[in-house]
């Protein structure tokens, strides 16, 4: 501890204190409550970003998965872009989640689109009734290890697709914000 008249010029025995717990500070043994493990590795390996490459025809009045079968990136291999369509949590934490559903050649009057939490709806886009084709969402939510996560979407019209573009319309991405 530093008295007062010690706050800018510390004695030199509080100095030879540091040196000697200098290795500790700088492996974090020294410093309480610091996870150990984020100083050797990167401090968030878990986070995705996929989108929906192939054109895939609209399914209306009923909400549909969405199937996201390209990834930009996948640090942990956490997203199943080939079978299921979903990303799994790795441990648990609080996740952040971004997500966007465009389509082309239909004008619904209504679209929206939902995240799912273990086939149960938690996070809805905005709910739009009039022309637009497109909608994005986006919310924070916490997780245990296993849960996974699914993006659906509901649209009043089908007989158009829903895909990708150069600017990735169609996408879903996230990322582990603070382990619990």
């Amino acid at each position: 501890s530093v008295v007062f008249g010690e706050q800018w010029l510390p004695s030199a025995a509080k100095w030879g204190i540091l040196g000697t717990n200098d290795a500790s500070f700088n492996d974090g043994t020294g410093i309480a409550g610091l996870y150990k493990n984020l100083l050797a590795v990167d401090s968030n390996p878990y986070k995705f970003s996929v989108y929906r490459n192939a054109a895939k025809a609209v399914v209306a009045t009923t909400e549909t998965k969405v199937e996201f079968d390209a990834e930009l990136y996948d640090t942990n291999s956490n997203f199943d872009s080939t079978t299921n369509f979903r990303y799994t949590a790795p441990v648990n934490g609080f996740y952040h989640f971004d997500w966007g559903f465009g389509v082309s050649i239909i004008t619904p009057s209504r679209l929206f689109s939902t995240l799912y939490k273990n086939n149960s709806p938690i996070q809805r886009s905005t709910d739009v009734a009039s022309s637009i084709q497109g909608v994005s969402g986006s919310c924070l939510v916490q997780a245990t290890a296993g849960d996974y996560f699914e993006i659906f979407y509901y649209s009043s019209t089908a007989g158009g697709t829903y895909a990708s573009s150069t600017y990735k319309d169609t996408h879903f991405s996230g990322f582990l914000v603070s382990r619990t």
